[in-house]
């Protein structure tokens, strides 16, 4: 199962558990288990989760990991805890998912530390409490997890739990973007995009706006759109926009979907075609973009009945397909 997969993943990659029990057959995994060792436990638990040399099973799973968290062993509470959390396995308890967060991260597990900083930036389990999330996002960010340093970067952003800080918000926002974080690559182009921070700097904007938009990330893509569009920090180029608008149009992202209507208005970067324009500026619309609709009902003086008619069926159809089908 998917969820079970990659609670596993996790356990392998993201904490301080050694990997050499992943080498070791199961029988002398199982016997080191019952001999109470807590690695093993918790390397047992993982197995059972995966469904790796023993076949997939949930409960046992959670009985050999509950045997490893009660010593102590913090991988195995982490991983607890991302279960409850989830719903990964075992029904959803956020109440539980504090508890096993809190057990690992007061013993300096990183990952939980983040895992638990989440859960009260969110107000999941408790009351939401920004200053609390902050530390324990400090503490696991310190030891170089990504998501703690991505979340406190943008806390420093928006002077959420902390003192508003641009500078700060930079810093750690680049520590997550070097180790290939998105969303921090994202926070740290518009940090450029607009010098706030940093000098103003368009081109290390693009640069990092680039990364996070390869790897699918909706803001990246449509600010990238607009850097080829206008030519800033890059050769302007209305082929290249149209390709970062629209896929992030086809994840929903509004704004690139009233910039699509517009460039198939122009006919900037694309064949020039009102049908497609009052399609787009249609979804945009519909999306929350004011201004999207304005420019529909514009353009619509210029459109017979027939070509409107069409428009609106093919942004009817762009929509119930969740953005995948929006071509004449």
């Amino acid at each position: 199962m998917q969820f079970l997969a990659r609670l596993a993943l996790i356990a392998m990659f993201a904490l301080g558990a050694s990997l050499a029990w992943t080498q070791t057959d199961i029988n002398s995994t199982r016997e080191a288990a019952e001999s109470g060792v807590a690695e093993a436990q918790f390397w047992l638990g993982v197995r059972y989760l995966s469904g790796n040399d023993v076949p997939q099973n949930n409960a046992e799973a959670m009985r050999w990991l509950g045997m490893a968290a009660d010593q102590g062993f913090t991988a195995a509470q982490f991983t607890i805890g991302s279960m409850y959390k989830n719903a990964w396995g075992v029904p959803e308890d956020k109440a539980k998912a504090i508890h096993w967060f809190r057990l690992a991260a007061e013993q300096g597990e990183a990952a939980a530390q983040s895992g638990l900083g989440g859960m009260y930036h969110n107000g999941e389990g408790v009351t939401q409490d920004h200053v609390e999330a902050a530390y324990w996002y400090s503490l696991a960010a310190e030891q170089g997890e990504v998501i703690a340093q991505r979340s406190l970067g943008f806390m420093y952003s928006n002077g959420e739990g902390v003192t508003q800080d641009d500078t700060e918000a930079v810093n750690w926002f680049r520590l997550a973007a070097e180790q290939g974080d998105s969303l921090a690559q994202t926070g740290l182009a518009i940090a450029y995009d607009k010098g706030e921070g940093v000098d103003q700097d368009h081109a290390e904007a693009a640069h990092w706006y680039s990364f996070a938009a390869e790897q699918g990330e909706a803001t990246a893509q449509a600010r990238l759109g607009v850097m080829y569009a206008t030519g800033e920090g890059v050769t302007q180029d209305h082929v290249e926009a149209y390709g970062w608008y629209r896929l992030a149009a086809e994840q929903g992202f509004a704004a690139a979907q009233s910039n699509l209507g517009l460039m198939h208005e122009e006919g900037n970067g694309v064949l020039k075609d009102l049908v497609l324009a009052h399609m787009w500026y249609n979804i945009a619309g519909a999306n929350g973009v004011e201004v999207a609709r304005d420019l529909r009902d514009i353009i619509e003086t210029n459109m017979t009945r027939e070509q409107v008619a069409r428009a609106t069926q093919l942004a009817r159809a762009c929509m119930a397909s969740d953005y995948r089908d929006c071509d004449l």
